[in-house]
This record gives C-alpha cells, sequence and structure tokens, in this order.
C-alpha cells in the first residue's frame, strides 16, 4: 500500500512578504514543472528558480507534492477566472467563445500537460474533484444567457453533456492534436461546432423538443 502523502501547507502566509515568497515558490514549479515533468522536480531545483532558501521553502509546504497540489489549485482557479472573464457576455460571438476557451489552456499547455498526464495524486486534490462542479454552475450561466432555457429539454443534462465534450475536444486539440492542425483550425471548427449545437436555441421563438 502507497504511504500516504502530506498534500497540505504547513502554514499559510499572512504579510505581503511571505505572501511574496509562496507565490515565487509556486511560480517556480509551475515553470519547472512545465519545462522538467513532475519527476525531475525538485524543492531545491524550486527554490533556486524563485530566488529563495530551500528554509523557505519548507517553511510553508512540507515537500514538492504539497506546492504542486497548491499549484493546482491556483491553475485550476486562475483559468475558471478566465473563462468567466471572458465567456460572460459573448452572447452568441462562438468564435470569440472558441477562442477564449483555446487560449486560455495554450497559454498554460505545457504546465496542464504535465497536470494532466503526470501528477500521481491528481484525483485526490479538491481543486480537481470539485473542478467538474464548478464547471457546470459556470457553463450554466453562460448556456443560459447565450443559448436560452428553452434551448433543451433537459438543461442540466446538456449542459453536463457540452460541458465534456468542449472540455475534451479543447484539451485534445492542444495536448495531442490532429497532425497539422492550428490553432485557427481548432477555434474556427470548436466555433461551428458550438453554433450548431445550439442553434435552435437561437432561432427566435424556438421551443424545447417535446
Amino acid at each position: 500500500m502507497a504511504e500516504a502523502v502530506d498534500l497540505s501547507m504547513k502554514k499559510r502566509p499572512t504579510q505581503g512578504r511571505s505572501q511574496a515568497t509562496v507565490d515565487a515558490v509556486l511560480t517556480a514549479a509551475a515553470q519547472l514543472l512545465g519545462e522538467r515533468g513532475y519527476g525531475a522536480l525538485t524543492t531545491n531545483h524550486i527554490a533556486e528558480r524563485a530566488g529563495v532558501s530551500i528554509g523557505s521553502v519548507y517553511q510553508y509546504f512540507p515537500g514538492k507534492e504539497a506546492i504542486v497540489a497548491k499549484l493546482v489549485e491556483r491553475a485550476v482557479d486562475e483559468i475558471l477566472a478566465e473563462f468567466g472573464a471572458g465567456l460572460l457576455g459573448v452572447q452568441a460571438d462562438f468564435r470569440r467563445a472558441a477562442e477564449v476557451l483555446y487560449d486560455t489552456i495554450d497559454r498554460r499547455a505545457p504546465l496542464v500537460r504535465a497536470i494532466q498526464y503526470e501528477i500521481p495524486f491528481l484525483r485526490d486534490l479538491p481543486a480537481v474533484a470539485t473542478l467538474r462542479e464548478r464547471l457546470l454552475v459556470l457553463a450554466g450561466q453562460i448556456y443560459a444567457q447565450s443559448i436560452g432555457r428553452n434551448a433543451f429539454s433537459r438543461p442540466n443534462v446538456a449542459a453536463f453533456q457540452l460541458t465534456a465534450m468542449i472540455q475534451s475536444a479543447v484539451l485534445e486539440s492542444i495536448l495531442a492534436p490532429l497532425p497539422g492542425m492550428t490553432r485557427a483550425d481548432a477555434i474556427e471548427t470548436l466555433a461551428e461546432i458550438i453554433a450548431r449545437l445550439a442553434g435552435d436555441g437561437l432561432r427566435e421563438g424556438a421551443q424545447a423538443p417535446i
């Protein structure tokens, strides 16, 4: 049986200087995780890249696992915040919506790849366990605003299935794209798919199917 790993911080930063130290550690960890992968990541490398002492790292984190856990939490929060800021209010501009979805992940592609494929305890992290629920809340707001509540007979199920399809499409397009597929190909096609799925809801007076 695998030994349990401590994924929690030792203490939370309470002052500007301590917050700056934690931010530097997390930024360094994100860079190194994307560059070298999880297996080659060490606290010594993180401290060196962050420009802090190894003692400062261990003041807040028991090991690299806790650093990565906090990093995943921060990445999830940032991605969802960018999704919300970029998608709420776009109405039926599906190309713009596709750009937001694609570019938000693409800017973090090395980090997202490492998180998705390399972290052994990923499913144990609260940020990951609650990600689907948080995405669905955001998706429900977006679909109600851009598509209309009458677009589907079961709006909650539709939000779930569309979110799952789009999430997979964006991740695969960036992390494992079709040979020769460009950013423009991915965005234009994703926008077309979303538009076609939402088509019935965009027509004035559209009613839910019986």
